[in-house]
């Protein structure tokens, strides 16, 4: 059974730190240079505050889970005006075939729009291109960077945005 849930417990903060962190040495293995692209700034001070940003109610930080254990996540955070931005969507190898990154996107744009954000944005790694291609399917078009990138990271990170 998949259940897909607000993080509340401290089990499912340490599952979701643990696919978070999974995600990102995962991103590491694809390229290197990876550890200074925007879209990771500030991981472990995330992670060390969890659902910090990531809480209601501006933010979610939801956790999948297939039979009771830990399958992928996704969060977003308000930007106060209207605007939220997705973070952190990845799904374990091993439970990869089964919808789970569609059902995480799905249940992200229904809370967002619930909680009166008019638009999501997101920033994805550049090899990530069947994260990429799930959020085209979802609605999302490249748009330009949401905040300063630095040059030598200007070709790492795709720009994302979704109207709701």
């Amino acid at each position: 059974m998949i259940s897909i849930d607000q993080i509340k417990t401290a089990e499912q903060i340490d599952a979701v730190r643990g696919l978070v962190r999974e995600f990102f040495g995962y991103a590491l293995t694809l390229d290197p240079t990876a550890k200074g692209a925007n879209t990771f700034a500030g991981l472990e001070e995330q992670l060390a505050n969890l659902p910090g940003i990531f809480g209601p109610p501006e933010g979610a930080f939801l956790l999948a889970t297939v039979g009771g254990a830990p399958a992928g996540c996704v969060a977003y955070f308000g930007h106060g005006n209207d605007v939220c931005e997705m973070k952190r969507m990845y799904v374990k190898p091993e439970f990869r075939g089964m919808k789970l990154g569609e059902k995480l996107t799905q249940s992200l744009i229904e809370r967002a729009r619930a909680q009166g954000h008019r638009k999501i944005v997101l920033s994805t790694f550049y090899k990530l291109e069947t994260a990429q291609a799930l959020y085209a399917k979802a609605g999302f078009t490249v748009c330009e960077p949401t905040e300063h990138v630095p040059e030598e990271n200007s070709d790492k990170v795709i720009y994302m945005e979704m109207s709701l």
